[in-house]
C-alpha cells in the first residue's frame, strides 16, 4: 500500500525543485481543487501531484506557474487523473496546454467493468479496500492556511491514483480493451484545447432551433455580446443573463427599456448598466441584410424522428450487450445526436459523412456500421432537415 508522503510546496524555489525531482518520472497522478461558485473561470486552489507515493500539494495562490508546469506538461510521463473534464479546463487555463499523455481512471474503470460515472473513493474503495474521507468534497479551498484535514483529503485524492492504474492495466489488457482507452483518453485531451467561441454560443443555447432566422439573428448578437462580457468580468452567465432569459428577450423584442424591464427575471443592475447597449445591438440584428443571417441550428434529431431514434438506442444497446458494456459508454445521447446531424449533413450536401472524432477509432469497428445502415433505411424521414448554410 502506498505510503502517505507530502510536501507542501508554497514558494517557486520549492516548486521548481519538485518539477525537478518529477522530470523523468514515466507516471504523475494529477488531481486539482478550485472555486467556481461566483466566476466564470475556475480560481485555482491547489494542485496535487503524486510520483511514486511523494505528493507535492502546490499552492498555486503564493506560486508562479511556471516553476512547475514543466511536470504537468512533461510529454515523456503519462498523467494520472480521475474525472478530468474539469481539471483540464482549469489547467489549460493556468498552464495555456492540456497535460498529456493522459490517463482518465474514472473512463477506464467503465471500460474495465466497473459501474459508470464511479467515483474516485468508490474506486479506491471497490479496487483497493480503503476507504477515503468525503467531509472536505464542499471545502474552501481558497482559504489560507489550508487545514490539516483539507491537506490530507488533497493528499489521499493523488496517492492511489497509480494503484488505482495499475490494477486497471491489468483488466483492460485481459479485455483487449487498453487501445480503447487510449483512443478516448486522447479524444479528452483534445476536447481540453477547445473552447467554445463567443461568436458560436447561440448554437449551444437550448431550444434556439425553434427561433424564426431574424429572431436567431438576435440571439446570435446577444450571446456574442454576453460571453465576451462574462468572461471579461469573469462572472457566471447566470448573473449576467441567463440562455432561458436571453431567449425571452428575443421572444419578446422590446424596444424600449421600459419593455426590458417588464420581462421577468431582468435586473434592474443589469438594465442600468447594458440596457441601452442591448436595445442597440437588438436593432442592429434587425437591420442587418439577409446575408448576414447565422447558420440555422438543426432540430435535435432525437426528439425530431423519434422513432428512428429508438431504432439506433436498440442496436446501441445490443452490440453494448455483445461486450458487457453500459450503452452509454458504446455511444452517449450526445454523441448519437452528433452523428445523426453528421449525416443529415452529409445527405444535404451530397458530401461524404464527416463522421465525430469517436466514431474514427474503435467504435468504428463495434457499432458504426448497423448505425449508418439505419440511417440509410431512414433517409426518407431525415431529408426533410435543412442544415448547413441554407437561410
Amino acid at each position: 500500500m502506498s505510503t502517505l508522503v507530502t510536501q507542501y510546496i508554497d514558494s517557486d524555489s520549492s516548486a521548481q525543485q519538485y518539477a525537478q525531482q518529477c522530470r523523468g518520472s514515466t507516471i504523475i497522478a494529477v488531481d486539482t481543487e478550485f472555486e467556481r461558485s461566483r466566476t466564470f473561470y475556475a480560481i485555482p486552489g491547489l494542485i496535487q501531484l503524486a510520483v511514486e507515493g511523494q505528493i507535492g500539494l502546490i499552492d498555486p495562490l503564493s506560486v508562479s506557474v511556471e516553476s512547475y508546469k514543466s511536470a504537468l506538461l512533461d510529454p515523456a510521463s503519462l498523467k494520472l487523473m480521475h474525472a478530468c473534464g474539469e481539471d483540464l479546463e482549469l489547467l489549460y487555463r493556468l498552464c495555456g496546454a492540456v497535460p498529456e499523455p493522459l490517463f482518465d481512471t474514472q473512463l477506464a474503470a467503465t471500460y474495465a467493468g466497473f459501474r459508470p460515472q464511479m467515483g474516485y473513493q468508490g474506486l479506491v474503495k471497490e479496487m483497493l479496500g480503503i476507504d477515503i474521507p468525503k467531509h472536505q468534497t464542499r471545502s474552501d479551498w481558497l482559504q489560507r492556511p489550508l487545514s490539516d484535514d483539507q491537506i490530507e483529503y488533497a493528499a489521499l485524492d493523488v496517492l492511489y491514483l497509480e494503484e488505482i492504474y495499475q490494477g486497471l492495466m491489468a483488466r483492460l489488457q485481459k479485455l483487449d480493451r487498453l487501445d480503447w482507452v487510449k483512443e478516448d483518453c486522447h479524444l479528452l485531451v483534445v476536447k481540453g484545447r477547445r473552447e467554445i467561441l463567443a461568436r458560436d454560443y447561440y448554437r449551444h443555447v437550448g431550444n434556439a432551433w425553434q427561433l424564426l432566422p431574424r429572431q436567431l439573428a438576435i440571439l446570435k448578437v446577444l450571446s456574442e455580446w454576453r460571453e465576451e462580457e462574462i468572461r471579461r468580468i469573469d462572472i457566471p452567465r447566470s448573473f449576467l443573463i441567463s440562455d432561458a432569459l436571453l431567449l425571452d428577450i428575443v421572444r419578446q423584442k422590446p424596444n424600449s427599456k421600459s419593455k426590458l424591464s417588464n420581462i421577468s427575471g431582468f435586473k434592474p443592475g443589469i438594465l442600468r448598466r447594458y440596457g441601452d447597449l442591448l436595445l442597440a445591438k437588438m436593432e442592429e440584428a434587425e437591420i442587418a441584410g439577409d446575408d448576414h443571417l447565422p447558420i440555422p441550428v438543426l432540430e435535435p434529431l432525437l426528439k425530431a424522428v423519434p422513432s428512428v431514434a429508438k431504432k439506433l438506442k436498440v442496436v446501441i444497446r445490443a452490440n453494448a450487450e455483445k461486450f458487457d458494456l453500459p450503452p452509454e459508454v458504446l455511444c452517449r445521447k450526445k454523441l448519437l445526436e452528433a452523428l445523426m446531424t453528421c449525416y443529415v449533413k452529409s445527405a444535404a450536401s451530397g458530401d461524404d459523412i464527416q463522421l465525430p472524432e469517436e466514431f474514427k477509432g474503435w467504435r468504428s469497428d463495434v457499432v458504426l456500421e448497423p448505425l449508418i445502415e439505419l440511417l440509410d433505411a431512414h433517409q426518407g424521414e431525415l431529408k426533410r432537415f435543412v442544415v448547413g448554410d441554407a437561410r
